[in-house]
């Protein structure tokens, strides 16, 4: 057991380029990597070329282990509040699945640029940790606020280590599902400084249904873009926007709705049953095909046919009432596809190119701007939450045609990156 106290080792680096990638977090504040066993540990200490010495800040207790770049690394008041603030959200994961670690997780921050193979860590509790987690963004909170925030961050990322005590790597959908729904009632519940404040029954029941994947999942239905339930549950990871988004909210959304109408332990049931991914991730599947034990899943332990856990999660949806703007939204994501930045990225790697950094900037403000122009239905969110209405002067300027109009002129934009790319 660590005492809980600050100490100081060296982690031996080296300095990795910055790789050219598709510079948008989609649903996160910050990029993360796990790590389920040992192996990768061993596979990192065999990286030659050190390059340079980052020195590492460590505080911990039994449940949580902190590293962090003395260079980035925030006060001690604040490495005390994120300790504290880790300890809760791991917490609270775990009583939220009821199911529980029984070893610390590590959770290693990088500076900019570093990635973590790049990293060799010293002997101890981090060359042995069997649950870590890895924050590439280069950033380390620096305000409790900042720190209030991180934590919903937190309590995703400590979920996917919960659920890999069930399963080893099952469906997208299923692992960022879960993990999303815990985050999102984390946020509800008001996580903050080592404080967990539950919403009472009623409150809770009443704010489930305003939550941001609800209010997707209904916008989408009501645009006629909302995709089925048998391609939701298989839903895999995709540089396209909507792909994106889908995967993080959609099946959040569904989960929702099972958690609220059947009940925890039978959300509970599912997740500790996940079966392992079986057969194309991403494409609509029917009964009887390689995803059957899947769909099985969930017919089991819900006590329903999959089609009609649909309807009866559509049903829920179409209560909603959902404003113009955040189905207006949903349907400009989609058409963000039409960027098609996978072909595009995979033509500037075949050509040994870089993405012009004005064009993912141009990206990264299109699709925020279109997440600010629908955030109106956040309106009814619950009080208290993190998340709030956008005021009318931060969206008059704002439309849906103007939207498109730029979403035209990014699509033109990729078309000419992509031919410059073979030229």
């Amino acid at each position: 057991m660590l005492a809980e106290a600050n100490s100081r080792l060296a982690v031996v680096a080296r300095s990795l380029r910055k790789m050219t990638v598709l510079g948008i977090a989609f649903f996160v504040a910050a990029a993360m990597v796990l790590t389920g066993s040992g192996a990768e540990v061993s596979a990192a200490v065999a990286q030659p070329a050190v390059h340079e010495i980052t020195r590492y800040a460590s505080i911990g207790n039994d449940r949580v282990i902190l590293l962090i770049p003395e260079d980035i690394c925030p006060s001690q008041e604040i490495q005390l509040l994120l300790l504290n603030t880790a300890t809760e959200s791991l917490r609270y994961a775990e009583d939220f699945f009821g199911s529980s670690l029984s070893h610390p997780v590590v959770h290693l921050w990088l500076n900019a640029g570093e990635k973590p193979e790049s990293v060799v860590p010293p002997a101890g509790a981090f060359a042995l940790a069997t649950c870590r987690v890895t924050d590439e963004s280069g950033t380390v909170p620096q305000t409790p606020d900042e720190v209030r925030r991180y934590s919903f961050l937190m309590v995703h990322e400590y979920s996917h280590l919960v659920h890999m005590l069930h399963m080893h790597r099952t469906y997208p959908a299923l692992a960022e599902g879960f993990a999303s729904l815990a985050q999102e009632y984390a946020r509800r519940d008001s996580l903050r400084e080592g404080e967990l404040r539950e919403a009472t029954l009623d409150g809770a029941q009443d704010a489930q249904w305003v939550l941001t994947p609800h209010i997707t999942a209904a916008s989408a239905l009501e645009a006629g873009i909302l995709p089925p339930i048998r391609e939701i549950l298989t839903l895999g990871h995709s540089g396209q926007t909507w792909n994106q988004w889908t995967l993080y909210t959609v099946p959040t959304s569904l989960l929702g709705f099972i958690d609220a109408e059947f009940g925890r332990p039978t959300l509970t049931d599912i997740f500790r049953h996940c079966p392992e991914a079986a057969g194309p991730a991403g494409q609509a599947a029917e009964a009887g095909s390689a995803h059957h034990e899947l769909f099985d899943t969930f017919e089991r332990y819900t006590g329903v046919p999959l089609d009609e856990l649909e309807a009866q999660w559509h049903h829920r949806l179409a209560e909603l009432n959902v404003n113009k703007r955040s189905v207006a939204a949903v349907k400009l994501l989609k058409d963000l596809d039409r960027v098609d930045m996978t072909s595009l990225l995979w033509a500037l790697r075949a050509r040994g190119k870089k993405l012009d950094p004005e064009f993912l900037k141009a990206l990264a403000e299109l699709r925020a701007d279109i997440l600010r122009f629908g955030s109106l239905s956040m309106a009814v969110a619950a009080t208290g939450s993190d998340t709030r209405a956008d005021d009318e002067e931060d969206v008059v300027e704002l439309s849906e045609q103007s939207l498109s109009e730029r979403i035209d002129h990014l699509a033109e934009w990729a078309q000419e990156l992509w031919r410059k790319a073979y030229e």
